[in-house]
This record gives C-alpha cells, structure tokens and sequence, in this order.
C-alpha cells in the first residue's frame, strides 16, 4: 500500500516537474545556440566560451521575463528588450579580443534595426 501511495505521488509530482523545466530548458537551448553560433563566427576559444555562456544566459532569461510581461506596454517593452542586448554586448565585449570585437560589431551594422512599433 505504501509502495503504491509513493508512486501515485511521484506520478503527479512529474508533471510539476516538466512546467517548471521548460523555461529553463528553453533557456539554454537559445544560449546554447546563440554561444554556437558566435563561436563558429568569431572562433571563440574554450576560455572565452566559459566566460561568454552566463552573459548570454542572463540576457536570454531577462528578455524572456521581459517578454512574459503583458503589463508592460509593447513599446517600453521594445526599448527595455534593446537596452538588454546592449548591456550584453558590453559585456561580451570584454570576453572578445579586438578582432573578434570588430567582426562582430561589423556583423551587427550590416542588419536592419527593426522599425519602432506604431503605438496601439
């Protein structure tokens, strides 16, 4: 009877479990990918990987909280989603060595900003 009470519990307790995993999952899969494709551009070394992933983790979590936020209006949304990236690449900046800094900065310039949302 024992036996069978803790699995009904650990069965339900799984679910719970599974919710609470997908942001995170989701994450570090988007850091993950974001250190991938920085590495393959920039030829990032093992060093500069370890000391890249958690800046670029903080940022992908705080543009997914930001994002969350219904409350916030779209384009203060916009414009504190902007300031995110930029304190980023300020710190990622750090990591880069003048060379890697130029490229990716060059990279940067070549894409269009998105244009300001019309106010609703």
């Amino acid at each position: 009877m024992t036996t069978l009470l803790l699995t009904v519990l650990m069965a339900l307790s799984q679910p719970a479990r599974a919710q609470d995993a997908k942001p995170k999952d989701a994450d570090t899969l988007n850091t993950n990918g974001r250190l991938k494709q920085m590495t393959t551009v920039l030829a990032l070394t093992d060093e500069q990987k370890e000391k890249a992933r958690p800046i670029i983790l903080e940022e992908v979590k705080a543009v997914r909280l930001l994002r969350e936020d219904e409350k916030i209006p779209l384009q203060e949304r916009f414009a504190r989603e902007s300031e995110i990236r930029d304190a980023c690449r300020a710190k990622l900046k750090t990591v880069l060595t003048a060379e890697q800094s130029q490229k990716w900065e060059d990279i940067h310039k070549k894409k269009p900003k998105k244009p300001d949302p019309q106010p609703q």
